[in-house]
């Protein structure tokens, strides 16, 4: 029933980011912060990816990027919390170089491995 319900509050976020200029409210993005932090929290050997981490930190973002309960709002987005995307952003990408430059692999380390790194990583 967890999975239904994210399905149709992520269905509904959509649907608000399509048609709202706000794109949802703060209610609706942190119930589904909640359940993917709800499935994330036992599934933690499964979900200890980079990516799950983000998710979380963004989504936490999220919910504090849009109106607490009119979807309808159209004042800006608050400026500390764009900083701390910008930041977010910053940190994934210093934190992905320093994971390949840590893992001894010959090829980061001379930084030759851009030359074929991007047409052959199994993840976009």
């Amino acid at each position: 029933i967890l999975v239904l319900v994210g399905m149709v509050l992520a269905s509904t976020a959509f649907v608000l980011a399509c048609v709202t200029p706000s794109g949802g409210t703060m209610i609706h993005w942190g119930s589904l912060w909640v359940l993917y932090l709800s499935v994330y929290l036992p599934g933690q050997t499964f979900l200890s990816f980079q990516w799950d981490i983000l998710l979380l930190e963004m989504g936490f973002l999220a919910v504090f990027l849009v109106p607490v309960a009119r979807a309808s709002s159209k004042a800006p987005p608050p400026l500390p919390i764009m900083w701390l995307i910008r930041f977010l952003l910053f940190k994934l990408m210093l934190m992905s170089g320093a994971v390949k430059v840590q893992a001894s692999c010959p090829t980061w380390l001379h930084l030759t491995a851009l030359k074929y790194h991007f047409a052959t990583q199994c993840i976009p």
